[in-house]
């Protein structure tokens, strides 16, 4: 059940992620002007702050990187000393990414873990460390086509963002171990108050992500009440994200994002905002 939260945690750190592209044109766009942008967020777990997330995203032309660290905090990691770092590289064409690598190293209990993730000839393959017994391959090669690591599903998803999509996208993702795809269904907008936790306030649009898994391990489809399966059956609370303008010179950035657990309520803020000419911090960092 630990291991479990861990993953859902982690999934929405990673939707604090922006990675930004629009289509070339001969005035500059919001998006276009983008070349360095530092992200942090706060999570919360019953209303205790537990974890810290940044993302740092850099961009030379089409050429992208992005950074990601995640970790435990106070109280939460004398009991839980957890780390995730992120990174990916690739280029961005239009409203679409086109990674050439990537990385998610994890620590849990001193006990390193990473997973690297190749792509070419529109196949990505995934390599663990340490290297463990082989296992048959769930996810046939088929299926992995056209797939993105979970980075680079978010940055896709926040790329249709930035350009004009909303919330009405999907992305097959492959995360080494299972097949599955994640979409956004739009549910409408509301007004937030981000008083001593987020630095937004202000109207939001409201997106449902949902995770419909379609290959993977069996035991992760049995056991597993996070996934949707193909035929739409699941028992997971829903997961919202918000988009807010935060900025005139920004496109729409994940502002908050929310869940249940069986631990209590999984909150997401954004606190600090820094895209080399501005920089907006939290009232309460």
């Amino acid at each position: 059940m630990i291991k479990e939260n861990r993953y859902k945690i982690l999934s929405l750190s990673a939707v604090a992620l922006l990675l930004l592209a629009a289509p070339a044109e001969a005035k500059l766009s919001p998006v276009d002007q983008i070349r360095n942008l530092h992200l942090s967020y706060a999570i919360y777990l019953g209303g205790v702050h537990i974890m810290d997330s940044t993302t740092a995203f850099t961009r030379e032309g089409p050429v992208y990187n992005i950074a990601m660290q995640a970790g435990t905090q106070g109280f939460t990691r004398s009991l839980i000393p957890w780390d995730a770092d992120l990174n990916s590289t690739g280029r961005m064409e239009a409203d679409a990414v086109h990674p050439a690598n990537a990385t998610i190293a994890t620590h849990w209990q001193k006990k390193p873990e990473r997973v690297e993730f190749q792509y070419a000839d529109n196949d990505v393959k995934a390599e663990f460390f340490p290297v463990k017994k082989k296992k048959k391959e769930y996810v046939p090669q088929e299926m992995r086509q056209g797939s993105l690591d979970p980075l680079n599903s978010v940055v896709q998803l926040m790329t249709g963002i930035a350009n004009g999509k909303g919330c009405a996208q999907q992305v097959p993702v492959f995360d080494g171990k299972r097949r599955f795809d994640v979409a956004l269904k739009d549910r409408g907008s509301e007004t937030l108050k981000g008083e001593d936790y987020s630095i937004f306030n202000g109207a939001a649009q409201k997106c449902a992500m949902e995770f419909t898994l379609l290959a993977g391990s069996p035991k992760d489809r049995e056991d597993s009440q996070f996934w949707e399966n193909s035929k739409g059956n699941n028992m997971r609370p829903p997961i919202f994200v918000y988009l807010g303008q935060v900025r005139e010179n920004l496109p729409p950035l994940p502002v908050r994002a929310e869940t249940e657990t069986p631990f209590g309520s999984v909150m997401v803020h954004l606190t600090g905002v820094d895209d080399g000419t501005k920089k907006a911090a939290a009232k309460n960092p």
